[in-house]
């Protein structure tokens, strides 16, 4: 199953308007959806998965939060949907 769709305004801020963010694990994935992308006229942008980033999404009276705050939005958003 592949899913397009608005993840957070942070990717927004990151590539504006014109361009969507793609978030996976699978390379192989993205290298087919970007060629379908240039073929369809769509912009997209591979962003990473950083998992560092799950330290700003630790609590104390949860498993985690669902928001690791404004830095690296959309990393933290695609972090929660893994």
């Amino acid at each position: 199953i592949v899913d397009l769709a608005t993840l957070t305004g942070a990717c927004v801020v990151a590539l504006g308007p014109s361009v969507a963010g793609i978030f996976s694990p699978n390379d192989e994935l993205v290298k087919e959806v970007l060629e379908a992308s240039e073929l369809s006229g769509e912009k997209l942008w591979r962003l990473p998965i950083e998992e560092s980033y799950w330290e700003t999404m630790k609590s104390g009276v949860a498993d985690m939060v669902n928001t690791g705050g404004r830095q690296g939005g959309s990393i933290t958003a695609a972090l929660f949907l893994k």
